[in-house]
């Protein structure tokens, strides 16, 4: 979660960047393995909140990556070192994020020899997307024909640039799949912080620092990273100004600067400040030289007396995104855990499955990595396979992950078969702002339903959660339950739930699918890239982004499935509403084999939601981008699947409400392609009520549709945060959810297009 209002959190990097297409130049290589990115920032064992004046800020996050520099070596069938050879498949290529995809061109191929190998590196930000006047930054080689390993020479002028390395992904050969590259930090965070003291208060107006003058950082021909030195010892110095940051008793964050690790002798600071109407500038030396660190940061607090700096204080060595946030002040009798640990919340999981703790509150303090259960006695298995909480009874207290991640969450259902899966397995209680990250979903057994955050809401109310990661393999086998397992990249399942301000950026599928059963085969499964199943729901400004892939299923087995980039599936006992929202994900289904008959076999595909078929379910002011990508050997021009369905919006949605929606319709199954064998809309099926729905070319500003007047059916529960006490907590007086105030206004002509959601209504960014 990221606090709009004079705070800011990292957010680890999880954008997927799965490129598809076909360069007719490139007739050595393979047309049907195009080569596919995936990044994430390592900044594990980092703090996910930081006190840090908004504009003392210039990370690289989520939202304002947009291009990464890449280079890939062809080596043919030797193996990669860091002389010899010339980055002849990709050099420097730019991959930029165009409307939340991560797309290249011209688009590249894996080597059809399955001996030869490739070699990976990345940087960001592109040398060709850094501005002049500023930072700079030059990579090399230059050519497809130049040898040697990459390189990066940075010049720090204002020392703003948050430079950005990747590991090297080395001797990948064709059968690799996606290239995923983790990317650090290759600068040092200096921190500057201000106090004043005896009273009063300053305004700081700028900040200066010297440094070294260049500084070049080389890939090393291996997975071990880089090595960074100093090109010139000449001094540099970086200046901020017009900071205006009110500095006081307490040490204020006043500038973060990213700076070459090269901390030299004498390194002068200086400190402008408002005395009255005056400004004034006071200078001190640095202490301790040579203690920048690569992928670190520094922390320095001035203490100002008299207009003089009286002391310096040094935080040394801290994670990248460490600072000075305070835990929560406890509140008597508002909770009864205090979560900080990952050993902590395998003991709270306990409790709460063997009935002990079932209906108590819990407030998570702390960064929490579950690889930490590695080196406990007790819980080194839920390392690698988590059991999830309320498994054996549904949790029905309150669980305030306050903002803070857990990260490296690893199911394999061994320890939850049978069961819903996820952190949590059953929950209707109160699920508030939990941040998953690294999310690792590989099924080797059965399940009833799942999800990263939890795999069946029972009802209660989730807001302001996340996850970011992969769901490997979607369980597809009816062959143990009454109904189809659903899988949905947060949640499983739902009944009965208000659900408000999450997301999920979670990939599914890439493993394929598990059946457990054997005679006759029955693949029947709901997915949706955000939730799968719903029943008496209320969801609300909630969104998804991973791609989806039901792949390889048997044409000619019996199926029952339904498939959506947000929702898969309504089940039409309750009502349901579903209010702006929306998905960008792609899906992608495939089929091998020959279908023989349309009696056994449904496919309910929607670019936002799968099967909608009930009058009991509303949609309103939602959008969808999701694509619909169907690979079918004998289906074109063959046997007619007439419950088959594909439609931009809602696959099948006979008798819902949709008002004020769009479905952007561009790339689903075209029945004029396939010859006229399964039913196509480009939006929804007629019937039920459409009011106000758009697809691509009927209007030019989604916004204006997003925008146009809709509130609530009910009142939701919406998350706060309360700065005395450093918390999150339930807003209980409950709002109706309404259009104008949800949807953030537009700042730019891509907001008209993909609008936002408003998260500063509530303090907030999850």
């Amino acid at each position: 979660m990221r606090r709009i209002k004079g705070t800011y959190i990292l957010i680890p990097l999880f954008c997927t960047l799965l490129c598809i297409g076909c360069d007719n130049e490139d007739t050595t290589l393979m047309p049907t393995q195009p080569i596919g990115f995936s990044t994430s920032v390592d900044d594990s064992a980092t703090r996910a909140d930081s006190d840090t004046h908004a504009a003392t800020r210039a990370e690289a996050t989520t939202a304002n990556l947009t291009e990464i520099g890449v280079f890939a070596y062809n080596t043919g069938t030797s193996y990669m070192a860091s002389t010899g050879f010339a980055p002849n498949l990709l050099c420097n290529q730019s991959v930029k994020k165009v409307n939340g995809t991560w797309t290249y061109s011209p688009v590249k191929y894996w080597p059809a020899n399955p001996n030869d190998k490739v070699s990976f590196f990345a940087y960001a930000p592109h040398s060709a997307s850094v501005p002049s006047g500023g930072d700079q930054i030059s990579a090399v080689p230059t050519s497809v024909t130049t040898n040697g390993s990459p390189a990066i020479i940075y010049t720090p002028v204002k020392g703003e640039l948050d430079i950005l390395y990747s590991l090297g992904e080395l001797n990948c050969t064709n059968n690799h799949g996606t290239v995923r590259f983790t990317m650090k930090h290759a600068t040092t965070k200096v921190i500057f912080k201000v106090k004043v003291e005896g009273g009063g208060s300053k305004t700081i107006t700028g900040v200066s620092t010297e440094c070294v003058y260049a500084t070049g950082i080389k890939f090393n021909g291996s997975d071990t990273g880089i090595t960074v030195r100093t090109l010139s010892k000449n001094r540099t110095t970086c200046t901020a100004t017009n900071l205006n940051i009110n500095a006081g008793s307490t040490a204020t964050t006043v500038k973060e600067f990213f700076l070459p690790p090269d901390h030299m002798t004498d390194t002068k600071v200086s400190l402008s400040y408002l005395d009255g109407s005056t400004t004034k500038t006071i200078e001190t030396t640095l202490p301790n030289a040579n203690d920048w660190i690569l992928g670190k940061a520094i922390g320095y607090t001035f203490t100002i007396k008299d207009n003089q700096i009286i002391s310096i204080t040094v935080d040394a060595d801290m994670a990248w995104d460490a600072q000075e946030k305070p835990k929560p002040t406890p509140v008597p009798n508002q909770y009864d855990y205090y979560i900080s640990t990952a050993e902590d919340l395998a003991i709270f999981r306990d409790l709460v499955n063997n009935g002990k703790a079932t209906d108590k509150k819990a407030i998570q303090i702390a960064d929490i990595n579950l690889q930490d259960l590695k080196n406990t006695t007790n819980y080194a298995d839920d390392a690698t396979d988590w059991t999830p909480i309320g498994k054996d009874r549904a949790f029905t207290g309150t669980y305030n992950g306050n903002g803070y991640t857990i990260r490296n969450l690893k199911i394999t259902a061994h320890n939850s078969q049978g069961y819903p899966t996820g952190l949590f397995s059953k929950s209707s209680g109160t699920l508030v702002g939990i941040h998953l990250r690294n999310v690792d979903i590989d099924l080797k057994r059965d399940i009833e339903s799942a999800g990263a955050l939890v795999g069946q809401a029972l009802g209660g109310n989730i807001t302001a959660c996340s996850a970011i990661g992969d769901m490997w393999i979607i369980y597809c086998d009816k062959y143990n339950y009454n109904t189809p397992p659903s899988t949905g990249g947060l949640i499983g399942k739902a009944s009965n739930t208000y659900i408000s301000f999450c997301r999920s950026d979670i990939t599914i599928g890439e493993g394929g699918i598990l059946i457990t059963s054997n005679s006759p085969t029955f693949y029947s499964c709901y997915v949706g890239g955000f939730i799968g199943d719903i029943s008496g729901c209320n969801i609300a400004s909630c969104r998804s982004s991973g791609d989806i892939r039901l792949e390889t299923i048997n044409a000619a087995s019996t199926h029952n499935i339904r498939i959506g980039g947000f929702v898969a599936s309504d089940d039409g006992s309750s009502f349901d509403e579903i209010l702006g929202s929306y998905s960008t994900g792609r899906i992608y289904i495939t089929f091998t084999g020959s279908s023989s008959t349309a009696d056994s076999r449904e496919l309910f595909a929607g670019g936002f939601i799968g099967y909608a078929g009930s009058s009991t379910f509303k949609c309103a002011s939602c959008y969808t981008y999701t694509e619909i990508n169907l690979t079918h050997p004998t289906l074109k021009n063959g046997i007619r699947m007439n419950n088959f369905y594909f439609s931009g919006f809602a696959g099948n949605a006979l008798s819902c409400t949709l008002q004020n929606c769009y479905g952007d319709s561009r790339t689903i199954p075209n029945w004029n392609d396939w010859g006229n064998v399964f039913v196509y809309n480009i939006f929804a099926p007629s019937g039920g009520t459409r009011d106000n729905c758009h697809t691509y070319g009927s209007t030019s500003n989604v916004m204006t549709i997003m925008k146009t007047y809709i509130q609530s059916t009910n009142t939701f529960k919406f998350i706060k945060y309360d700065p005395s006490t450093n918390s999150y907590f339930i807003d209980d007086t409950g709002k109706q959810w309404l259009s104008s105030t949800y949807w953030a206004d537009a700042t730019s002509a891509d907001d008209n297009k993909y609008p936002r959601i408003n998260y500063s209504k509530l303090n907030i960014t999850p």
